[in-house]
């Protein structure tokens, strides 16, 4: 009897530590946290307006507003401006490496592209070039995937911009 009373109270503390970490992080914002992990990550400023999580699987993300900084020699201040984004992610896929997007929506994205007087990118990320290269096999999958009203442009050293639209 005494080892069920102990058996029993350790699973009762387990699932209460469940449930707990559970609604921490479903009422968490997670917003700052993603914003710091991809700003050290990137060796740039990433900001986002908003960010909505739904706990389920499909897992669904909203974001509106992003931005990602340019690096310092770039002769904007943003490299990258989403106005709005939302996504259907797989949760399996969350453990496996590689992302499985069941829906990607992605409105009003504006990219430039630049070089910097060596030739290098300011697509290229300081200390993430070897992890990237690593896990080419790893591309996400995009099920449904829609970009809506947006801008690619590539600005060459004269400060002319080659524009795509997309």
């Amino acid at each position: 009897k005494r080892m069920a009373a102990i058996v029993l109270g350790l699973l009762g503390a387990a699932v209460l530590i469940g449930v707990s970490v559970t609604a921490l992080v479903a009422t968490i914002d997670l917003r700052p946290l993603l914003e710091q992990y991809a700003s050290k990550k990137l060796d740039r400023r990433l900001t986002i307006g908003t960010l909505r999580i739904g706990w389920r699987n499909p897992l669904s993300v909203e974001i509106s507003d992003l931005r990602l900084a340019n690096p310092t020699w770039g002769s904007g201040p943003e490299m990258v401006r989403i106005e709005s984004l939302s996504a259907e992610i797989d949760l399996r896929s969350l453990f496996s490496g590689a992302l499985r997007f069941k829906k990607l929506d992605v409105v009003k994205p504006e990219v430039i592209l630049e070089r910097d007087a060596e030739g290098i990118g300011n697509w290229q990320f300081s200390g993430t070039a070897s992890a990237i290269s690593k896990k080419r096999r790893q591309f996400p999958t995009l099920i449904d995937f829609h970009l809506h009203h947006g801008s690619v442009s590539y600005r060459t050293s004269g400060h002319q911009d080659i524009p795509w639209l997309v």
